[in-house]
């Protein structure tokens, strides 16, 4: 059965959008086809990461008017990868925007990723307050909290939890994004930088970023995940 893990932007521009892509990666690593979801459909910043027209995309599969599979896109770097890492972005006009947001579309969101083609789910989701999230939410075995290193990211994790106990959500992971050195957090990702969007630093190079983001990923989804030393992922 396919396992689904939620990441949460605590705050707008928490990271949460790069760090799905990256914990797909770092589980494509292993062998693992992943899907990456779509549930911030204002930002629609999941886009970035693949190139090309996106047609269908993911707001019309919310929306029932188009199939997951044929919306799934490979990520650039999913052929050096012994697992499928395949992105679902959203790239939609307002009016489409707003029929994606209803609550039956959010409902659909756990037929939606029991059909995925994939051994695990990432869905990448904005602050708990659209159908689309609170459906990423309810759907999800596992949540995490994305923050940024700061007060105000602290702020929205206290907000976010409290709105993940409203729902009745899981107990979620809280992770501080950009965050050099000791401090808060269940997890903490190093800064990583010199890479643009549309190539996976977790696949790049030897940095701390990478086993950082493998442990997130394994935590989340319950699986483990090896790296080898000097931080780079075995494939």
């Amino acid at each position: 059965m396919t396992r689904a893990a939620a990441l949460v932007g605590a705050v707008g521009g928490a990271g949460a959008t790069r760090l799905a892509v990256e914990c797909g990666a770092a589980l494509a690593a292993e062998g693992n086809d992943v899907a990456v979801l779509d549930a911030a459909l204002d930002t629609q910043g999941l886009r970035r990461h693949v190139p090309g027209d996106l047609a269908p995309e993911f707001a019309s599969v919310l929306t029932g008017d188009a199939e997951l599979e044929d919306a799934l896109v490979d990520h650039p770097d999913s052929e050096e990868l012994p697992g499928r890492l395949a992105l679902a972005p959203v790239r939609a006009p307002f009016t489409r925007v707003a029929a994606a947001k209803t609550a039956e579309a959010g409902e659909r969101m756990g037929e939606i990723s029991d059909a995925a083609p994939a051994d695990f789910v990432l869905v990448d989701a904005p602050p708990i307050g659209t159908n689309p999230a609170l459906g990423a939410v309810n759907i999800a075995d596992s949540v995490a909290l994305v923050a940024p290193d700061t007060d105000r990211g602290s702020d929205g994790v206290v907000r976010e939890r409290g709105r993940l106990e409203d729902v009745r959500g899981p107990d979620p992971l809280v992770v501080y994004n950009r965050a050099d050195g000791e401090g808060e957090g269940d997890h903490r990702i190093p800064t990583v930088g010199g890479y643009a969007a549309g190539k996976s630093a977790v696949v790049g190079g030897e940095t701390p970023f990478a086993p950082a983001v493998a442990s997130l990923a394994g935590e989340l989804l319950d699986t483990e995940i090896e790296t080898e030393y000097g931080g780079r992922l075995p494939f």
